[in-house]
C-alpha cells in the first residue's frame, strides 16, 4: 500500500498538480488597468472571483487584453506549454504569409502539390481538394491522421462518403498535410523550420527549435507538430490577427475576416454557439459581444478568445501533457466551464456583470 501511495505522489508531482494549489494571485501588470475601451473596470471582488475560477478549474494562465495592452494577467503567463490544436491557427498565419508571398495558391489541388499518402493512396476525387478545402476541414479524405484525437477518430466518415468541399469533419488529416504544403512550398525540409521562419519572428519566440516537435504517430506521412507557446506569446498571436484585420501587412488584405467568417456548422451539438471557419472557430453573439467574434482551440480547454468588434482578447492556458491521463484525473477543465469562464470575464469587461451562459 505504501509503495502504491509513493508511485501516486511521484505521478501527481511529474503532472504539476501541486503547482495548481495556493501559488497564484491575480496580477495586473503595473502598467495595466483593468479597463478596456468603454468597459467597466473590473471590482476587487470580481477578481477575486476570477482568481477563485482559474483555480478550480486548473487553469496555468490567464492573460486579458486589447490590441495594443494588457489588462490582467494571472498565473504563469510567461511558461511555454502545448497549445495542441491552436497549432493550426498558428498554420493560418503561416499560410497567408505564403500566398502573400505568392508561393501558396488557394485553389492548388493535392494533385498540383503532389500530396498523396501511404497505404492510402489518394484517388482522383481526393487528389481534386484544393488549399481551401483543407483550411475549411473539407477535403473529403478520410485517413488516419497523427495526434488524432478519440472522438476525431470515432466520427470520421467511411473513406468516400463526400467529395472535397461537400461536408465539413475536423479533419487531421487536413491539418497535418497543410503543414506538409506549408514547408514545401516555403522550401524547407520540415514545416517546424517554416514555423521558425514565418511565425516565431512575428510573436517574437526566442529558440524556436526548442518550441516545435514532430509527431507522426506511425499512420501518415503527414507529421502533426506540436507547438509550445506561453500565454503571452498567445496574447501577441491575438494582437497579431487583430492588427492585421485592420491594417494588412503580412497577410493579404481581408485574410483575416475571410478566415474567421463562418463557413460551417458544427452540427454534432445541438444549440451551439461554435461555427468553423477557415483554421479558426467562429462564435454567434455571447456575453455581452453583439458580433461575431473567433476562437483559435485546443484540447484540454485551451483557448484564445478574439473579439473583434470590441478590442478583446481572453488567453486560457492549461497544462495538458500528458493529455489522456491528465484528462482520466480530472486535471484538466470541461471545455464548457473553461469557455463559460472566458465569457463571465468578458461580461464583467463590457456589462460589469461576472456571468455567462454556456457555448452550448
Amino acid at each position: 500500500m505504501r509503495k502504491r501511495w509513493i508511485i501516486a505522489c511521484s505521478l501527481f508531482a511529474a503532472l504539476g498538480v501541486g503547482a495548481i494549489w495556493g501559488k497564484h494571485a491575480l496580477r495586473p501588470r503595473d502598467n495595466a488597468t483593468v479597463v478596456a475601451g468603454p468597459v467597466a473596470p473590473l471590482t476587487a471582488a470580481i477578481n477575486e472571483r476570477i482568481a477563485k475560477d482559474a483555480v478550480a478549474l486548473n487553469t496555468a494562465a490567464v492573460i486579458v487584453g486589447t490590441g495594443d495592452s494588457e489588462l490582467l494577467a494571472w498565473g504563469d503567463a510567461d511558461e511555454p506549454l502545448d497549445i495542441r490544436s491552436i497549432r493550426k491557427s498558428v498554420l493560418n498565419l503561416v499560410l497567408g504569409r505564403l500566398v502573400k508571398e505568392g508561393r501558396l495558391e488557394l485553389d492548388a489541388s493535392l494533385e498540383d502539390l503532389g500530396i498523396d499518402d501511404r497505404d492510402f493512396a489518394l484517388d482522383a476525387v481526393e487528389r481534386s481538394a484544393s488549399v481551401r478545402d483543407l483550411m475549411e476541414a473539407r477535403s473529403g479524405v478520410y485517413h488516419l491522421a497523427a495526434r488524432e484525437t478519440r472522438s476525431a477518430a470515432m466520427y470520421r466518415p467511411e473513406r468516400g462518403a463526400h467529395a472535397p468541399g461537400e461536408f465539413w469533419y475536423y479533419n487531421n488529416w487536413d491539418f497535418n498535410a497543410l503543414e506538409t504544403i506549408a514547408a514545401q512550398a516555403a522550401g524547407d525540409a520540415d514545416y517546424c523550420d517554416t514555423f521558425a521562419r514565418y511565425a516565431a519572428p512575428v510573436l517574437e519566440i526566442a529558440a524556436p527549435d526548442t518550441r516545435c516537435e514532430v509527431q507522426l504517430d506511425d499512420v501518415s506521412i503527414h507529421a502533426a507538430h506540436a507547438i509550445t507557446m506561453s500565454a503571452r506569446e498567445l496574447a501577441d498571436l491575438a494582437r497579431v490577427f487583430m492588427q492585421e484585420a485592420q491594417s494588412p501587412d503580412l497577410l493579404p488584405e481581408g485574410w483575416v475576416a475571410w478566415s474567421t467568417e463562418a463557413v460551417s456548422d458544427f452540427h454534432f451539438i445541438d444549440d451551439s454557439r461554435f461555427n468553423y471557419g477557415r483554421l479558426f472557430w467562429v462564435i454567434d453573439p455571447y456575453a455581452g459581444v453583439g458580433e461575431l467574434s473567433y476562437m483559435m482551440r485546443g484540447a484540454g480547454s485551451i483557448y484564445v478568445w478574439v473579439m473583434p468588434s470590441e478590442n478583446l482578447f481572453v488567453v486560457h492556458q492549461v497544462r495538458t501533457s500528458p493529455l489522456y491521463l491528465r484528462n482520466r484525473l480530472g486535471l484538466t477543465p470541461d471545455d464548457n466551464d473553461a469557455w463559460t469562464f472566458g465569457g463571465r470575464i468578458a461580461s464583467a469587461l463590457l456589462r460589469g456583470r461576472y456571468e455567462a451562459e454556456p457555448l452550448y
